[in-house]
């Protein structure tokens, strides 16, 4: 399944997943670690998977963090 990452003007980032076979996409995880509008996103991948996620926002941080488990929600966030 493909995964699709956005970020949102409430400072957080969500992961989607796309059903085996198509269809809607459906929320896998949220993270609310920006106190302001997330403005860029950038993936790091081995292969199909996505091993870290860098967020940019207008609060001034750039966030790194990785997606673990089956729920993706990251345990460390650096700052």
């Amino acid at each position: 399944s493909r995964e699709l990452f956005t970020g949102g003007r409430d400072g957080s980032v969500r992961c989607w997943r796309e059903p085996e076979g198509g269809g809607v996409p459906r929320l896998r995880f949220t993270v609310d670690e920006h106190t302001d509008w997330v403005n860029d996103l950038a993936l790091l991948t081995d292969g199909d998977l996505t091993s870290a996620v860098v967020s940019a926002s207008s609060d001034r941080t750039i966030k790194l963090w990785r997606p673990e488990g089956e729920t993706g929600t990251p345990s460390k966030c650096y700052t």
